[in-house]
């Protein structure tokens, strides 16, 4: 029988910096009613763009039977 105890460290890098997306939105109204109408003018959304960082840490125990 064997028993092993251990730690890990995972560190990853998430980044929008280079992720191009433009978001097109237009309002509308009455949308319960018969006849629902679009309004407005189109609305152009650029996301901010950043980066995320994680680190994931752990500590296991085990053990091991053989037979």
């Amino acid at each position: 029988m064997k028993f092993f105890i251990g730690y890990n460290m995972i560190v990853s890098k998430f980044s929008y910096l280079h992720y191009n997306e433009i978001q097109l939105s237009r309002s509308t109204e009455n949308l319960g009613s018969a006849s629902p109408s679009i309004t407005g003018a189109w609305e152009i959304n650029l996301p901010k763009k950043s980066e995320h960082f994680d680190t994931l840490r752990g500590i296991y125990l085990g053990m091991m039977v053989s037979f």
